[in-house]
Order: structure tokens, then sequence, then C-alpha cells
């Protein structure tokens, strides 16, 4: 049985985990699928209470941003040879609330060449998403991709293994060894482990002519938790790090997927013009009535008139 002392600090360490996991979780990594391009917009959030993060406000356009698109579309291209990025925005930022220092990423990029136009038919091979960008990214002498390495090792290994707890991605480890070698490979912009779309919760609502694909997983990508051992036992003080992205596909059509090939039908020229000539059509049926109706009462007034 648990001792009460060890099993309060203990509780505590759950629920701030939890906290800090809602804290850092970002927004969906949301890739909007049409008939000539591919919209990708990644929201990608650390959060950790083990250091001071830099002071970052950093905001990039086509123009500027070379540094960054080239590794991308490189990444891109390696997986989808034909894509290429067309736009690139991005706007990442540090800031610090109640002792949590967050690293926001704001990547907009629209992607072309994924697609293959076949008529009435379109395939968009979405795989580019499962790139690996395993290199420093600076921008302003700042880190925005090797954050393990660049912001979190050094806490890491400056705590003494003597009084420190050590967890990484849910499992305890006696020492930091373990730890410090998932942080050194922690790059925001490795995300080879995202599994196939066609393994994705899908949602399709065929009255608004949608399909929408979702994947979020059970426990953050990086997920870092010390914790300081008093004397007696207990973690008296806990420092946590952690990475929780998650993902969605939206195609503006009834559509299916084989592995990360996205397949919609658009409508043909002639299923385009069909509502307008039926329009057509009703208005002049209803324009012709009313012009008959007309020409009825005139001829019935002059009747009257004789």
């Amino acid at each position: 049985m648990v001792p009460h002392r060890i099993t309060i600090p203990l509780l505590l360490l759950a629920i701030l985990s939890v906290s800090f996991i809602e804290t850092s979780r970002g927004q969906p990594i949301s890739i909007s699928v049409d008939q000539n391009t591919v919209q990708v917009n990644m929201n990608l959030v650390l959060a950790e209470n083990l250091t001071s993060l830099p002071a970052i406000s950093i905001y990039l356009t086509q123009s500027n941003s070379s540094t960054v698109l080239q590794p991308i579309n490189a990444a891109f291209q390696r997986l989808v040879p034909n894509a290429n990025i067309a736009k690139l925005d991005l706007h990442a930022r540090t800031s610090n609330s109640s002792g949590t220092w967050l690293l926001v990423e704001n990547y907009s990029i629209t992607v072309t060449g994924a697609n293959t136009n076949l008529g009435s038919s379109i395939r968009s091979n979405i795989s580019f998403m499962i790139m690996n960008v395993s290199q420093s990214l600076t921008v302003s002498n700042q880190e925005l991709n090797a954050v393990g390495s660049a912001y979190l090792l050094a806490p890491l290994n400056a705590m003494d293994p003597k009084t420190i707890v050590y967890y990484i991605d849910g499992h305890q480890t006696l020492s930091p060894v373990i730890p410090a070698q998932t942080t050194i490979r922690f790059w925001l912009l490795d995300l080879t482990w995202i599994p196939p779309v066609s393994g994705w919760t899908k949602n399709n609502d065929v009255l608004k002519q949608t399909t929408t694909w979702s994947i979020a997983f059970p426990g953050p990508r990086y997920n870092l938790t010390l914790g300081r051992k008093s004397p007696e036992g207990p973690l008296i003080k806990t420092w946590i790090a952690t990475y929780d992205p998650s993902f969605a596909v939206t195609v503006p059509a009834n559509a299916w997927v084989d592995g990360n090939t996205i397949s919609f039908d658009i409508p043909t020229p002639i299923e385009t013009v069909m509502p307008i000539l039926a329009t057509a059509s009703l208005a002049a049926l209803i324009l012709t009535a009313l012009l008959d109706g007309s020409l009825t009462r005139v001829q019935r007034a002059r009747k009257k008139k004789r």
C-alpha cells in the first residue's frame, strides 16, 4: 500500500500534468484539399516550465522565408516529387503565463503539384504531410525546429540525478539518459510518426458535400516530466515540457481515401450548366404565364366594352 504522504504528491503530479497538457495542446494541423491546391495550416505549441524561453516574435512571408521554406519544400518533395510550396507565412512567438512558457509557431502553407486532375475526378497525394525536417531552422538567431536540443537539453542535464525522478512519454526512467536521448531527437517539424489518413476517423456530410478525417492521440508526442524528491521521498517540485498536436483533413466534396491519397469528383460542365438551364427555363415559364395572363385580361376587358 502506498503511504499517504507519497500518494498526495503523486496525485498532484498527475493533476499538474493533465493541466499542463491541456495548455500545450495545439489546434489541429489542418489540411484543406481543393481542386488545384492543398492548404496546410499548422499550429505547433511547445509548453514548458523547465527553463526560460527567449523572447521571440517573428513574422515571415514569401519574400523573406527562404530559410524555412526551402527545407520544408525539400522535405515535401522527397515524399511527393511534384509538390511545391507556392506560398508560406510563418508567425512564431513566445509568451509566459503563470510560470508556463509557450513557443507557438503558426504556419500557413499553400501547396501546388500534389493534385492530379483526371477530368471530373481529382486525386490529391498529401503524403508530404509526414515530412521529416530534422535540421536546425534559425531565424533572427532563434531556433524554431530543434527545440529539444536548443532549449530543453541543458536544463535537463543540469538536474542532479540523485534528487530527481525522470518520466519520458509517461514512463519512469532511473537516469536522465533516455530522456536526454529523446530530447536531442525532438524536432517540431518531424511528422514521420503520423499514420496514413485511411486509418483516421472519417466524417462524411452528404448534405454539405464535405468530408473530414481527423485523428487525436491518447498522449503528447513529446512529454517530459521531472520531479524533485524531498528527503522523505515525496515529490516537492515538478517540471514539465509537452508537445501535443492533433490533425484534420477537409475536402469540400464527398471524398474517399487510399493511404494518403484523397479522391473526389468535381461537377462536369454539363452538371454545372444544368441548374442554370433549369432556372432559366423556370423563369421563362413563369414569364410566359404572366404575359399570357395579362393578354387574357386585356381581351376580356375589350369584350366587355363592346
